[in-house]
């Protein structure tokens, strides 16, 4: 399978179905298939996908969708093979959040020192938020640590070290279900196409 042709995306709320969700890509191409991970899990309050376009310029398409509000969550959108990383000294890591703290409010919060390129609550009680500058990530970090957001005070770290932006890989070994779910899904799709 193609990694370029499958999107990641994270930061997708718990409720929302494959519908909604292709509903929302349905503007940068044909959907050949597409799968949840995380949406049984306790400890995390948002779920990611991987969604497998019909061609490489559709997957690119979708990336433009990176940090778009939808049903009031930040997302995350890259292609599966991306490495994009969280960057030492231009990241925060906010730790004891509330468990309804939203990508937005941490946006919102964290705005004022500097421009936020991504946010990503991973599961429960931390988030990382990036900028583009290090004096924003030091500015928000001086502001923000042992400071109270919605009724909890939570500490703020700035990053020692790159983190990796992606929470899952599309592996047919570390990820099968996944990785045959979307095999599966571009055999029965260009096996039902006329041929030209």
């Amino acid at each position: 399978m193609n990694p370029n042709e499958v999107v990641y995306i994270s930061n997708i709320p718990k409720q929302t179905s494959l519908a909604e969700l292709h509903s929302l890509l349905k503007s940068s191409g044909n959907v050949v298939g597409s799968t949840f991970m995380r949406e049984n899990r306790n400890d995390c309050r948002t779920k990611i996908a991987f969604v497998l376009f019909e061609n490489e310029a559709q997957a690119t398409e979708a990336c433009s969708l990176d940090q778009t509000l939808f049903q009031s969550h930040r997302l995350s959108v890259m292609l599966s093979n991306d490495d994009r990383k969280f960057l030492a000294g231009y990241t925060i890591v906010i730790h004891n959040t509330s468990s309804d703290t939203s990508e937005e409010d941490l946006f919102e919060a964290c705005c004022r020192y500097g421009n936020v390129e991504t946010v990503q609550i991973p599961t429960n009680h931390y988030a990382f938020v990036g900028f583009s500058e290090r004096s924003a990530a030091h500015a928000a970090h001086r502001k923000l640590d042992n400071s109270m957001l919605n009724q909890h005070q939570v500490t703020v770290k700035v990053l020692d070290e790159d983190v990796r932006v992606r929470l899952e890989d599309l592996d047919s070994y570390k990820t099968p279900r996944v990785y045959n779910e979307l095999l599966r899904a571009k055999q029965q799709y260009f096996g039902n196409q006329e041929p030209m």
